[in-house]
């Protein structure tokens, strides 16, 4: 029964620490910065760019093993000086402050261009540039500052910049995005004003509806995840109480049938004694 009731336990803690994992994970604005799912050769959620399309000019890769965070991470190799990344577009809000980053690993980078960066496309400012990191992961980050009418932007992780061609293998995985209060002083920003192509809410849509929609959102994905832990934890304290159950009718058929066992062994014991009262007595009448 002990071991029961342990892995009842084990099992219930397991999806409250995924489930809360889960919630937490909500603070990040990437969706598979850790380039777990992948369709096609091409992370979930991602695309890819390169300035220099000619063949073998850049290689794209989803690599397993050896990843920083998970089993996966992705690497570009420039076999020539281009300009080469991963894209993805993340939702923002006008005048918010948002902190990026993630881990590289590079090597042979030329000493010309951006080298290994995170960065915002559209936007000079980058992480600190990667040549080499001795084979190992190494973090970097980028603040970004919205400014008025602005609702995305696209974080980039690749080998060289507009303008700024490298050379070089660099990977990179545990993409993050998030919003945060305030920048801290010194940090490198990029500031992400409007541009002039419509990226602003839709003329049926105010920029109001737009914040009352995801912060609607928000709490009903909350709830629905607060509900499926509600259910396990309902569903394994049921599953506590049947076990309980169980058990003590097991222990009290136990009882029963010791009690029906001593009562037959005091009936026999009975009998026997009445049977050699009455060889006595008839002993005696002989």
């Amino acid at each position: 029964m002990i071991r029961k009731l342990s892995v009842l336990f084990c099992v219930i803690i397991y999806i409250t620490l995924s489930l809360t994992n889960y919630i937490y994970a909500e603070g990040n604005l990437i969706t598979n910065g850790s380039f777990e799912e992948v369709q096609d050769g091409v992370p979930v959620g991602w695309s890819i760019y390169t300035y220099h399309k000619d063949e073998g000019a850049s290689e794209f890769k989803v690599e397993s093993g050896e990843a920083c965070d998970g089993n996966n991470y992705v690497t570009i190799v420039n076999n020539v000086q281009n300009d080469s990344r991963y894209i993805q577009t993340v939702s923002a809000q006008p005048n918010k402050n948002y902190k990026l980053s993630c881990y590289i690993k590079c090597e042979n980078i030329s000493d010309s261009g951006n080298g290994a960066i995170l960065s915002v496309e559209g936007q000079v400012t980058g992480s600190k540039p990667l040549k080499n990191t001795d084979g190992l992961w190494e973090y970097v980050e980028l603040y970004v500052k919205t400014m008025e009418g602005v609702y995305s932007f696209n974080v980039t992780v690749g080998v060289g910049g507009y303008g700024a061609e490298s050379s070089g293998k660099a990977s990179f995985d545990n993409v993050t995005v998030e919003e945060i209060d305030t920048i801290p002083d010194g940090a490198i920003v990029a500031i992400v004003e409007s541009p002039n192509q419509d990226n602003s809410p839709s003329n049926n849509q105010s920029e109001s509806d737009i914040d009352n929609s995801e912060s609607e959102n928000k709490p009903a994905k909350n709830r629905t995840i607060w509900i499926i832990l509600a259910i396990c934890i309902l569903v394994t304290a049921a599953a506590i109480y049947n076990t309980f159950k169980s058990s003590s009718s097991e222990e009290s058929s136990k009882t029963t049938d010791s009690t029906s066992s001593t009562s037959d062994n005091e009936h026999s014991e009975d009998s026997e004694e009445v049977k050699e009262s009455e060889e006595k007595s008839n002993d005696s009448g002989e």
